[in-house]
């Protein structure tokens, strides 16, 4: 239950826009703790098509974001490719192995927690 707070409470006080989301494993993120994400369909294993940059190009215009939800890290090559738009790749495992050490939500909180103190709002 205090996981489950911890992450509504940061979530819930955050005046940021909307996160984008690299894949629609984020939905039950959104339901849970009415987070309204955006999500794309990018895996981070695959370098995105042209197509994909310039849909998340056009998201990032109507909402303009500075967080990308990531089940796992994306390599370089990806997180550097938006230009422009700063947004940052934040790691929310879903975590189908459990991790090696402490709980898998607890890591996703406190990777939340700082993605979302480190950006103030536009």
């Amino acid at each position: 239950m205090a996981l489950d707070q911890a992450l509504n409470k940061t979530v819930s006080e955050s005046q940021q826009p909307r996160p984008f989301a690299s894949h629609r494993i984020c939905q039950y993120l959104s339901r849970r703790y009415k987070v309204d994400i955006e999500s794309v369909v990018w895996e981070p294993h695959e370098f995105p098509a042209d197509r994909q940059w310039q849909a998340l190009r056009r998201f990032h215009g109507r909402f303009a974001t500075n967080r990308m939800l990531w089940k796992k890290k994306p390599p370089p090559e990806i997180t550097r490719r938006p230009v422009g738009m700063k947004i940052t790749a934040v790691v929310f495992d879903p975590c189908s192995n459990r991790p090696e050490s402490s709980d898998f939500l607890q890591i996703n909180i406190d990777t939340l927690r700082q993605a979302y103190s480190r950006h103030a709002a536009p």
